[in-house]
């Protein structure tokens, strides 16, 4: 007979992460990934894991920040069909797209 009900609250991202791929599968286990953004890198500068420090290979966003995406990455990175479900919220020609780190980008939020 259960005589205790134990309700724990999610953990989830508060904003943009990098990370390697060993520290996205420990996410991943613990559950912090729920509504977030998991995209794989793309760029010639070195980005360093922000929880391990070794090289980064995925960029985590949180469905509420939404995703900088450049129009190059737009375009490589599966087309419309990817991007399809997600509305353009604004474009800025200073802010760095969070997969190629290219000046000018869109956000990206779900609907």
């Amino acid at each position: 007979m259960i005589d205790k009900i134990t309700v724990k609250p999610r953990n989830s991202l508060e904003d943009k992460m990098y990370v390697c791929d060993e520290c996205l599968a420990l996410l991943t286990l613990h559950g912090s990934l729920r509504n977030t953004f998991i995209v794989r890198i793309d760029t010639r500068e070195s980005i360093k894991c922000d929880i391990c420090g070794k090289e980064a290979k995925f960029v985590l966003s949180p469905f509420k920040r939404g995703i900088w995406v450049c129009q190059k990455c737009l375009e490589e990175r599966g087309k419309k069909h990817v991007w399809m479900k997600l509305r353009i919220v604004k474009y800025s020609d200073k802010a760095k797209c969070d997969i190629c780190l290219s000046e000018g980008a869109y956000l990206l939020m779900k609907e």
